[in-house]
């Protein structure tokens, strides 16, 4: 049996991985271009199903940091989407902007560092050299971590 983490398997191996996280960031745009429609629900629903798939997905010991990157990623940007929605259902369309900013705030920066550290693993395993992780600091300027 070939080892799945050997140089000339591993690109094979990170391809169905990432073929989820693509999935899922597709279904993501859509979600986000179509908050405010009834569609956005289904949406959701697809991101969690996607996000199962990944779950249950057996990946070799050298991908398990990627996976759970993506996991990560994947749960934080449900939440921000559920969080959005519970607000819109509740307050509706022209509910508080600023009140819905501070409730979603966080959680786009949130996503936004695990995204970057999926792709940063993503990144050392096709050989590319990662880029520092940001970090959002009290006053809310991103600052590069060591």
């Amino acid at each position: 049996t070939p080892d799945p983490c050997a140089p000339e398997n591993i690109q094979a191996q990170v391809a169905r991985v990432h073929l989820l996280m693509r999935e899922f960031d597709d279904t993501s745009l859509l979600a986000q271009t179509t908050l405010l429609q009834s569609s956005t629900v289904g949406l959701v629903q697809d991101l969690q199903r996607i996000k199962r798939i990944a779950e249950d997905q057996v990946v070799p010991s050298c991908l398990a940091d990627l996976k759970q990157y993506e996991l990560v990623y994947m749960n934080s940007m449900i939440e921000l989407f559920t969080t959005a929605l519970a607000f819109l259902n509740a307050y509706g369309p022209n509910g508080d902007q600023k009140a819905l900013d501070s409730l979603t705030g966080p959680l786009v920066q949130k996503a936004l560092y695990n995204l970057q550290q999926y792709g940063n693993e993503y990144a050392r395993l096709q050989g590319f050299t990662p880029m520092p992780l940001n970090t959002v600091g009290p006053d809310g300027t991103a600052t590069p971590s060591p």
